[in-house]
């Protein structure tokens, strides 16, 4: 008896998927709430994702909310401290890592048109040397 519940015991620790810790990080990407008004009793007019530019109308410090106007025309009340004034470090990575791609591909046509001419004055040299 004692035997099959050990070995019971065995089964199930074998077969129970062992709880571990594993890493997370937060998401950059959020949504904020743009209100009718400058407090979360006011009604959410629309939902704001992350990277939206918003243009600043007027800010509240007393509240801490800030009017704003969406590039489709929607105007309402976001919270001041979800604004920032330059695009998120998300959007700021892609673009640059867009204008290293371009770069490099500029880089290695100029490598390219680089060694072309070496191969053409060396060509031109031997040329003059002969004559």
């Amino acid at each position: 008896m004692k035997m099959t519940i050990r070995a019971l015991l065995v089964c199930l620790l074998v077969s129970t998927p062992m709880a571990f810790a594993a890493p997370a990080w937060v998401s950059d990407e959020f949504e904020i709430t743009l209100r009718s008004g400058p407090s979360t009793s006011n009604a959410i007019q629309l939902m704001v994702g992350s990277g939206m530019e918003l243009e600043v109308l007027e800010r509240d410090a007393e509240t801490g909310y800030s009017r704003v106007r969406t590039p489709g025309g929607t105007e309402g009340w976001v919270l001041t401290r979800y604004l920032m004034q330059e695009r998120s470090a998300r959007e700021q990575l892609q673009r640059l890592t867009n204008q290293l791609t371009n770069a490099n591909s500029r880089g290695t046509t100029l490598d390219s048109q680089l060694a072309a001419i070496q191969g053409e004055y060396d060509a031109s040299t031997r040329r003059i040397a002969t004559l």
